[in-house]
């Protein structure tokens, strides 16, 4: 029942602690705390309740109040002059008079924001506002007063919104005259004062019904169908949520400090040997794990296997250097390989001249070769300046004018080329193919483009381009070369210049590297690709 135990990793300790001491801990108090948060809201919720109900009935009796002394009003004799008149003077004589009877009896009312007459027959509006009051006489309160005019009702109430409160508008119609009281019940004294005592913890507003996500906290108005919606601002700093807090604070203080000294002394080491793991499993057999303080054991664990792997270097270098010797001497070959079969080539046309006595030609060839040579058999080295390369193809070139070939060499390379490396006899190769298989008795021309591209994802490549105008490679070497196996074919010994190019592309960059052959226009065209590097960083 308790082998669970022997599988107990050094690393789960403080996780163990964490479960059986701290959480359930933390978790009593977290509860304590929260059943405190909801006392307070739900004392908090009942003081916004009974203030609501209070300012709900305050503003119910108000609307009483104010719907009756409307009605009052209207039984003045100057009133009905007001509504039985057609004339402007006598409408507007009238009006004035009127309208001071009615603001007497109703400006008592903090709600009554203002009054408006409007005579029908003469369809002139005479409001009266009180001061200080931030509703201007606009088109949307006229189109209020004078819908609700022609309504035909006697008593009419309506809920309208005027630049961004709820208005109350009470008319009174008397024949061709009426009596539009418009009040704002955010005014009421009794909501007013409540506001200005919660005005840190509950905010009361006026909204046409109680939406659902005000979660019920709304009171409705009886006499407008209107709600007084509140919203909660929960305050948490009650002493006894005060003490908890303090409570809970001096725990995650003083629990940190008791296990700190067991995470310094095992988890951060047992963390630094797994992250280092995951390094070395990545392929990074150089990381060490650094020496650390800490327990005996995992002393020795983190030892053990820095020696570990310090072996493991030790045969991988070893390894390392039998592949690299052996990839060398591969190398040497293929470059010892292509070397005769371009001398070959020359002491041929040189006997040819000769048999001709063609002497000065032979001669100018000597000469030539010579400087030619001098590149041809050069030290094995992995890559050369493109350069060097280039002045190779030009001596090629003017070897081969020297026996009436005509040649027209066409160079160009990007300026970011210059200080790039290439593989010896690389583009040379081509250049001889070229000139020697040209199946055209017209002047050859040969076109040398180098240039640094990028790939589709983004790394950036140097790519050669040559093309002729001889006539193209014989379908069968395109055939073979799309079937060409480079560790297979690298000993064979017919068709070696390719072959021997494209074994060393692979041998050099692997798959970072591509020879592509094709043709194109009447001509052949070479393209080869290789990553950008100096010589130096190749070797």
């Amino acid at each position: 029942q308790m082998n669970w135990i022997t599988h107990l990793k050094l690393k789960d300790v403080f996780h163990l602690i964490i479960w059986f001491l701290v959480f359930p801990l933390t978790i009593t108090l977290l509860i304590l705390f929260a059943f405190t948060l909801h006392l307070n809201a739900a004392h908090q919720k009942e003081k916004a309740g009974i203030a609501a109900a209070d300012i709900t009935a305050s503003i119910d009796a108000s609307v009483s109040g104010i719907m009756g002394d409307a009605m009052f009003s209207t039984y003045s004799n100057d009133f009905n002059y007001f509504c039985n008149s057609r004339t402007d003077d006598t409408v507007s004589r009238h009006a004035r008079k009127s309208i001071a009877f009615c603001q007497a009896q109703l400006f008592l009312y903090a709600e009554v924001t203002g009054l408006i007459l409007y005579s029908v027959p003469c369809d002139s509006f005479y409001p009266v506002f009180k001061p200080f009051e931030a509703l201007p006489v606009n088109s949307r309160i006229t189109e209020i007063a004078s819908a609700m005019a022609e309504s035909g009702e006697k008593i009419s109430t309506s809920i309208q919104e005027v630049g961004g409160r709820a208005l109350l508008f009470h008319t009174i119609m008397e024949r061709y005259g009426s009596l539009t009281v418009v009040v704002d019940l955010t005014k009421n004294q009794k909501l007013l004062s409540y506001a200005a005592v919660y005005s840190d913890t509950v905010t009361f507003s006026i909204t046409p019904s109680g939406p659902a996500e005000q979660r019920g906290l709304y009171q409705r108005i009886q006499s407008t169908g209107l709600c007084l919606t509140y919203s909660i601002t929960y305050s948490i700093m009650s002493p006894v949520q005060i003490i908890l807090l303090a409570v809970i604070a001096v725990f995650f203080i003083l629990i940190p400090f008791s296990l700190s000294a067991l995470s310094h002394m095992i988890v951060r080491p047992l963390n630094l040997m797994s992250d280092s793991m995951k390094i070395i499993t990545a392929g990074n057999f150089e990381h060490r794990i650094p020496p650390i303080r800490t327990v005996e054991d995992i002393s020795g664990y983190l030892k053990a296997i820095n020696i570990m792997l310090d072996t493991i270097q030790k045969y991988k270098e070893e390894e390392f250097s039998s592949r690299m010797e052996a990839v060398q001497a591969k190398l040497q070959y293929l470059q010892l390989q292509i070397r005769p079969h371009f001398y070959l080539n020359c002491m041929k046309n040189l006997n040819s001249l000769i048999n001709l006595k063609k002497y000065s030609q032979a001669q100018t060839l000597i000469y030539a070769l010579s400087n030619y040579i001098s590149y041809a058999f050069m030290d094995f080295r992995t890559l050369v300046p493109i350069r060097s390369e280039l002045e190779s193809i030009q001596s090629y070139v003017d070897l081969c004018s020297t026996l009436s070939k005509k040649i027209h060499l066409e160079l160009q390379m990007d300026g970011e080329c210059v200080g790039m490396g290439c593989i010896p006899m690389s583009l040379l190769t081509f250049v001889e193919n070229s000139i020697k298989h040209s199946r055209t008795g017209e002047t050859l021309r040969l076109f040398i483009h180098i240039r640094l591209c990028r790939l589709s994802n983004g790394e950036q490549r140097l790519k050669y381009t040559l093309q002729d105008s001889g006539g193209g490679f014989p379908e069968n070497v395109l055939r073979e070369y799309k079937s060409l196996n480079p560790v297979k074919s690298m000993y064979r010994t017919s068709q070696i210049g390719i072959v021997n190019v494209h074994c060393r592309l692979h041998l050099v960059y692997g798959d970072r590297a591509s020879l592509t052959l094709r043709n194109e226009g009447g001509g052949a065209v070479v393209e080869i690709v290789t990553p950008c590097s100096t010589e130096n960083q190749e070797q």
